[in-house]
This record gives C-alpha cells, structure tokens and sequence, in this order.
C-alpha cells in the first residue's frame, strides 16, 4: 500500500469546471490504542490546521479501577485540548463519543499552525486497574496549515 500527501479541499465527482465545483475538504480518520497500564500516550499527530470534527472511543475490554477510570485526549501543552475525563468504567464494551471540551468548540476550530501530537492521558483512582483497554478514532479535517480553506477553480 503506498501513501499519498494531501493538502487542503480536492475535486470530486464529474463537474470539474467552475469555483468550488464539487469541491470540499476531505474528512479523515486516525485510530490508537490505550490500556489501563498507559498513564500518558502519543496517540498519534495531526496536520497543521486540522479541524477537529469529534472523538470516539471503542472500549474492548472494560477499565477496572477501584474508583475512577477517566481518560482525557489532548497535547503534551493541555492534555484535556479535545476530551475531558471521559468516564471508561462504566461505559463496558461499546462506542461512544467524547464529549469535547466546551473551550475547544467556542475557540478557533483547528489544531494550529504546527502539527500536534495527540496524547492520551488514563487517570486512575481508588485502587489500580487490572484490566482496560480502548481504541481512540479521531475524526478530522485536512485543511490549510493556517486553518483556511482555499477552493480554486
């Protein structure tokens, strides 16, 4: 399989002719795994610009800590920048999506104009886990590295 680097909207469909003719910005996907036994985790790293669209967390096998099994998803600077205490102990096996974090909905809607490593942060209480174990699926925008779109016909 090879790669491909890409930046910024990209034509789809038949009409090829006209500004912004089936033209939009491609959405993808990047998935990590964490367990009980990860206090803080590169997830993985985002493009510069990158507008993120939401989180969602596979849970395959359940957290078990005595008390609390909260997981936060950000950088290395604000490690709650998208998911804030996301509750994993009572969510069992499933999908759910984080609640992103009300700071980040009302700020500028991208990354920045760096790339940014993604981390997650397992926070334990009231007696070590045992067992845990999710998957992480970020959803997200290509975008430009300032966090513009720009359609040329």
């Amino acid at each position: 399989m090879g790669y491909q680097t890409h930046l910024g909207p990209s034509r789809q469909g038949t009409i090829r002719e006209g500004a912004s003719a089936n033209c939009g910005s491609p959405v993808l996907v990047q998935t990590a795994t964490i367990a009980f036994s990860d206090t803080v985790k590169n997830l993985f790293l985002l493009p510069a610009g990158a507008l993120v669209l939401s989180v969602d967390v596979a849970i395959t096998t359940a957290f078990n800590a005595g008390t609390n099994d909260f997981l936060s998803i950000g950088s290395t600077a604000d490690d709650d920048l998208f998911v804030n205490d996301m509750d994993l102990g009572t969510l069992g096996v499933g999908l759910t999506t984080g609640v992103m974090v009300a700071a980040y909905l009302t700020a500028p809607l991208t990354v920045g104009t760096a790339d940014l490593q993604v981390t997650g942060t397992y926070t334990q209480t009231g007696g070590a886990a045992t067992t845990g174990a999710a998957t992480i699926i970020m959803y997200y925008v290509v975008r430009n590295a300032d966090g513009t779109t720009t359609i040329a016909p």
